[in-house]
């Protein structure tokens, strides 16, 4: 089990610390919203000078999601000791090597199909040597693990990212990834979803068809977490976007 505070703490000491857009943009050097338009964004935000990366820093710019998630997660499943966890979409693992630097036994594994962002949690993952993770690069729509292998499965803002297979609709996509979740789960096992939105019906629409794709795929949603919010500030403009978190079971 953790704290706000100790989650406040590894932040910290990860160098997530509380920055607007305007401060990743002047660091990283490049304008990030542009990022979302290029091909080769997934190694830009792993590029980056010193300990952090891109990513990290737009991380920092959604500190208190980051944190938020966390918490909700330790309300919806409890202690993960003893427990085999898996992030699918890990990015640069910082949640996973968070929770993993708390487990004396089990393991949380954190696969990515980005080779970039794997390399980066490698060089998070060492300066925790006590931290239970284990880290490989794999692509969420064939997960190189045994069916019924983890007891919970993360699936952070990766269910809803860009569709990256040519010929297939983004929902079939969606559900692609939940058949593929679903399959590496332990029967009643949980799987927890997360994604973001910028107004109520693009958030309506969005957490609806997440909740009807899982349950057409094996899964029984038992709990939403909806509304948490993050102001977002970028040349001299505000704006907010929500979060969601949704709770399945492998039925």
């Amino acid at each position: 089990m953790y704290t706000t505070e100790e989650i406040r703490k590894y932040l910290d000491q990860e160098g997530i610390t509380p920055r607007t857009l305007d401060e990743v943009e002047r660091i990283a050097g490049l304008p990030p919203l542009e990022l979302d338009k290029r091909e080769d964004r997934y190694e830009v935000m792993a590029s980056g000078g010193g300990e952090i990366s891109v990513y990290d820093l737009l991380k920092s710019a959604s500190r208190e999601e980051i944190i938020w998630k966390l918490e909700v997660l330790q309300k919806l499943v409890g202690n993960l000791e003893g427990k085999c966890v898996l992030d699918a979409g890990c990015g640069t693992a910082l949640e996973a090597v968070f929770l993993g630097s708390r487990m004396s036994s089990g393991h949380v594994y954190a696969v990515d199909s980005e080779e970039a962002m794997i390399a980066r949690a490698f060089t998070r993952r060492q300066r925790y040597p006590s931290s239970r993770v284990k880290i490989g690069v794999a692509d969420i729509h064939e997960l190189p693990f045994s069916d019924k292998t983890f007891d919970h499965v993360l699936a952070f803002n990766c269910l809803t990212e860009s569709a990256r297979v040519q010929g297939k609709s983004f929902q079939d996509q969606v559900r692609e990834k939940i058949r593929e979740l679903r399959r590496v789960t332990k029967p009643l096992g949980d799987i927890i979803a997360s994604g973001q939105y910028f107004g109520m019906l693009e958030g309506m629409t969005q957490i609806a068809q997440n909740q009807k794709a899982f349950e057409e795929n094996g899964c029984k949603v038992i709990g939403i977490e909806d509304g948490q919010a993050t102001v977002i500030s970028y040349q001299g403009k505000t704006g907010i976007v929500y979060n969601w978190m949704m709770h399945a079971k492998r039925t």
